[in-house]
């Protein structure tokens, strides 16, 4: 009698990707149902389908990064309003009036500078450029 064991392959637990049939994200897309009288009648057409949305207009050159650009300019607003909220809190600040009215004006533009910023955004999301004859 052998006392050899046999090493088994579980190749039916690897489970194969499918590029058309899954996202990026592994999400798998739902069937879309149609009968043989949807095919006829030429319904069933999905307008959500990226066949049939119309594209955005092209990319100006140098508008690709204007998200890049605003988040950094809101990181370092953001940045700069906690610095001056620390520096509020200082001893050293307490007795000065002066100062303490410069941190507040300074606290003031920092928070316009945010809703600026936020502002801008909301523009460029609506941005676009249409291409003439469409």
């Amino acid at each position: 009698m052998s006392t050899k064991k046999t090493e088994i392959l579980f190749e039916d637990l690897t489970a194969m990707a499918d590029k058309w049939t899954s996202a990026m994200s592994g999400k798998e897309f739902s069937q879309n149902y149609m009968t043989l009288l949807d095919l006829l009648n030429g319904q069933g057409a999905d307008d959500q389908h990226p066949n049939n949305v119309r594209a955005k207009g092209p990319d100006v050159h140098g508008s690709q990064t204007f998200l890049q650009m605003l988040g950094d300019i809101m990181i370092n607003a953001d940045d700069f309003h906690r610095a001056v909220k620390k520096v509020t809190t200082s001893p050293v600040i307490e007795d000065n009036k002066e100062a303490q009215i410069q941190l507040i004006k300074m606290l003031k533009k920092a928070r316009m500078i945010k809703r600026l910023v936020m502002s801008i955004s909301d523009d460029i999301e609506k941005f676009q450029v249409d291409v003439p004859g469409d």
